[in-house]
């Protein structure tokens, strides 16, 4: 037995090696990689952060200098939008489920 398949033995006391079964580039998902709903309990109030953020700056854009509401807004926005996005895979077996029914 290799010393992948001794890490994933240890990490869900399976005696066979599954190479390809639940394992993802080398990590086995209910060991190192982090679960769906942990993550999204990280990802939400970073997504609320955010869009707070993008709120209050327009709201004081005139109070700020054109750097900073550039820095704060544009920036914020972006990172917003790439963590929408990662939003979306986490959750997309409920919106396949709810939005496409079979």
């Amino acid at each position: 037995m290799d010393l992948e398949c001794e890490i994933l033995n240890c990490l869900d006391g399976r005696r066979k090696c599954g190479r390809f079964g639940n394992t993802w580039f080398g990590f086995h998902w209910t060991g190192t990689i982090m679960k769906r709903n942990t993550a999204l309990k990280i990802l939400n109030p970073i997504l609320v952060v955010l869009a707070v953020n993008q709120a209050t700056t327009v709201l004081f854009r005139e109070k700020l200098s054109a750097e900073t509401f550039e820095f704060f807004h544009q920036g914020g926005g972006a990172i917003l939008l790439g963590l929408i996005i990662v939003h979306f895979v986490l959750n997309f077996n409920w919106i396949k489920a709810n939005y496409f029914p079979k």
